[in-house]
């Protein structure tokens, strides 16, 4: 069964009449609603998950309902807290252009939801961490996250600090889309014909010579050979990371066993 599925069988046992309606679209649903009502912030709880009103209506895909829930102080404060899970399950679950309307700009460049923007400034951030499980939405959602203003500075710097986290997570599950969008690169070539890479992430090339051990051995472990043959890449020759190549060949490297157990030639040999 799918989320939705599970979230509709929850309803149908509940009484609640007012989530029902959310998540069905009905038009008035919120009608005579006041702010402070607890029924703005009550939740229904699926696989551990605390589903209330407006993670209901992202999930369902019903604008009207959401943006209007939108209006209400009580609901924007839930979507503001470090400590609520709201605005992580709208990302884990709900519906990206959801998540994009909360992090619009108003014509003077300040954020429609400030106190909600600034719940994406935080080191280890959950936010992400939740976007990485987002399943097809995932790449679309890690995007925005990591998307630059018109002065070209990243929006989330603190989301940003925590690339390897995307990097890492990729190479575990085998996203190879999402590995190469980390490591995206383009060739320059310079008049004394010499040849360079300039990272549009260039900040993850200290990270990975940090981390290159974790990293190949997480893709070695689960077979992710496409991963693998990327972080084992040549440039003209050379290696792209030889701090990967360094990490391997350590003589307490558990890399080269672990290869030979996954029968990985391009590791062992």
């Amino acid at each position: 069964m799918s989320l939705k599925d599970d979230l509709e069988f929850e309803l149908a046992k509940q009484e609640n009449v007012f989530l029902k309606n959310v998540y069905n679209g009905k038009r008035g649903a919120l009608r005579g609603v006041l702010d402070g009502d607890p029924r703005l912030t009550q939740a229904i709880y699926v696989d551990g998950n605390a589903f209330n009103a407006i993670t209901i209506a992202s999930i369902s895909g019903h604008w009207h309902n959401f943006s209007s829930l939108l209006t209400y102080p009580s609901v924007v404060k839930g979507l503001a807290d470090q400590d609520n899970f709201t605005l992580a399950i709208i990302v884990k679950f709900g519906n990206v252009d959801f998540f994009q309307e909360l992090l619009l700009l108003n014509e003077d460049d300040s954020y429609q939801f400030p106190d909600v923007v600034n719940n994406l400034h935080v080191h280890n951030n959950r936010i992400l961490a939740n976007a990485l499980v987002a399943g097809n939405q995932r790449g679309e959602i890690i995007q925005t996250l990591f998307r630059k203003n018109y002065e070209g500075n990243y929006e989330f710097p603190l989301v940003v600090d925590d690339i390897y986290a995307v990097l890492h997570w990729g190479a575990v599950v085998g996203d190879i889309e999402l590995v190469e969008w980390v490591l995206y690169n383009k060739q320059i070539k310079w008049p004394d014909g010499a040849i360079t890479n300039a990272y549009k992430h260039e900040y993850i090339l200290p990270v990975i010579a940090d981390k290159a051990n974790q990293l190949i051995l997480s893709a070695i472990e689960r077979g992710n050979y496409n991963v693998i043959d990327r972080l084992l890449a040549k440039v003209n020759g050379q290696y792209e990371f030889p701090e990967i190549i360094d990490a391997i060949c350590k003589p307490d490297s558990k890399i080269l066993s672990n290869a030979a157990i996954n029968n990985h030639p391009a590791v062992v040999g």
